[in-house]
């Protein structure tokens, strides 16, 4: 349990009142309980990946193949700012990637939720490319520092440093994450653990799931974690090409049932004994 202590202050600044908030905080361990041979997740994989093969096996005009895969950017950007609380419609989101930086589309109190779109569209071209390039790239914390730092790049969030690992304490709703301390360590452990063993031979959907609650859990950044876990996920799934027709992010969906999304994540860390699955 991790103790945060709020204090209540009246107009003329005098304490009247002392919280003390309790805040649960997991213990990361790399012992997951996944059975990659539960008829469930079986099923589930195998639709997924059938579905994937139908839609891709449709013919398309190029131009209809460059609408699909635009849109589906548009949305992943809209879906993965939109469940950290940046509201803006499929249109904005569309016209912010259009224009060029120099030319600001939202106001100028809504700087940073501009400029957190173009960090998120950049972060899909930048996958796209990569894999393009390099598409046996492994995921590398090295690789995961650079999503974050093109995620939070130009944005002056509070005790953050792009690209860098956090070094004070954070918490994410009811979640409290690990001491900076241990952060260099886990994400080592963690990254070794994911390319290596069993791990290998999950099914590639499974291990996006796997890589993006492990990365969002230890909440290795001052800001922008979920987000940086999203693009990790959208990498792993794009690397294996569990995508409809141009990039694919699961963070649409996700904001869609955020509720669902955040309760879920609690439950795997407390109540599921570390087993990811749905309850």
């Amino acid at each position: 349990m991790y103790f945060y202590t709020h204090f209540c202050y009246d107009n003329d600044d005098n304490v009247v009142d002392i919280v003390i908030i309790v805040m649960p905080r997991w213990d990361v361990h790399f012992n997951p309980r996944v059975n990659v041979n539960e008829p469930e997740i079986i099923t589930l994989v195998e639709r997924s990946h059938a579905l994937a093969a139908v839609i891709k096996g449709i013919p398309l005009t190029p131009r209809v193949q460059n609408q699909i895969a635009r849109l589906n950017i548009i949305r992943a950007v809209q879906g993965t700012t939109g469940i950290e609380g940046t509201e803006l419609s499929e249109d904005e989101v569309e016209r912010i990637i259009a224009s060029p930086a120099s030319k600001p589309v939202l106001s100028r109190g809504r700087s940073r939720e501009e400029q957190e779109v173009r960090n998120a569209d950049e972060l899909m071209h930048f996958i796209a490319d990569l894999l393009a390039r390099k598409p046996d790239t492994v995921l590398s914390e090295e690789l995961v520092r650079k999503f974050h730092e093109i995620t939070t790049q130009k944005i002056d969030y509070s005790n953050n440093e792009s690209g860098h690992y956090r070094n004070h304490g954070v918490t994410a709703g009811g979640y409290s994450a690990l001491p900076a301390a241990s952060v260099p360590q886990l994400m080592q452990q963690f990254t070794q653990w994911f390319n290596s063993g069993e791990r290998t031979l999950w099914d590639p959907i499974v291990r996006a799931v796997v890589a993006h609650f492990y990365v969002v859990s230890i909440h290795p950044f001052g800001d922008g974690n979920g987000r940086t876990s999203r693009g990790v996920e959208s990498f792993l799934l794009f690397k294996a090409d569990v995508n409809s027709r141009g990039f694919y992010s699961l963070a649409n969906y996700y904001y869609r049932n955020r509720s669902e999304y955040v309760r879920l994540l609690d439950y795997v860390r407390f109540e599921s004994e570390g087993i990811l699955r749905h309850s």
